[in-house]
């Protein structure tokens, strides 16, 4: 299977290996990034990276997609801090997180494998998104313990808990 590691919140390196690790190759070297999350469609056909910031970008971090480890990466939406990133299983629809340290975001999606982006939800220090494998419920973790889900696709939001009381870094869902 494919493993990604990398160096988050350090300098630009982004190493894939396809072979049980036995080789590893780096990625997008050209520039300093600090990466925050990386996903991969559940088929293999979209890979994403998401960083929270991006010396190529003075305004702030960038999304990059790729249909391919080793080909060409694409710049995607910018000028924001990205937190996380996740792809559904065939890599039609993105969900992604921004906001960092003092920078309070949204949540946003994408259904065109990262092309263009829509924002949802509001304002906070959003650190984590999870959701099934066909995208049709998801969960978005802010910093400071709100938790919002949805059931629907991304039509209809809940607040699940106040903010306060927890740290969320990361989630996951089946």
């Amino acid at each position: 299977g494919r493993l990604w590691q990398c160096q988050l919140q350090l300098q630009s390196i982004c190493d894939v290996f396809v072979d049980s690790g036995q080789t590893w190759t780096a990625q997008m070297t050209d520039a300093n990034r600090n990466w925050n999350s990386v996903a991969i469609a559940g088929d293999g056909s979209l890979f994403v990276a998401a960083a929270v910031s991006d010396s190529t970008n003075a305004a702030g971090g960038l999304i990059y997609t790729s249909t391919s480890p080793y080909s060409t990466w694409t710049r995607r939406d910018s000028n924001r801090q990205w937190s996380s990133v996740i792809a559904n299983y065939d890599g039609s629809y993105l969900l992604a997180t921004a906001g960092y340290a003092n920078v309070l975001d949204g949540i946003y999606t994408s259904t065109d494998k990262g092309v263009s982006w829509t924002r949802h939800l509001p304002d906070a220090n959003w650190m984590a998104s999870a959701m099934n494998r066909d995208s049709t419920n998801l969960v978005a973790l802010a910093y400071h313990g709100t938790i919002y889900t949805s059931f629907d696709s991304n039509k209809t939001w809940y607040q699940c808990s106040a903010a306060g009381g927890h740290t969320w870094w990361t989630g996951c869902m089946q």
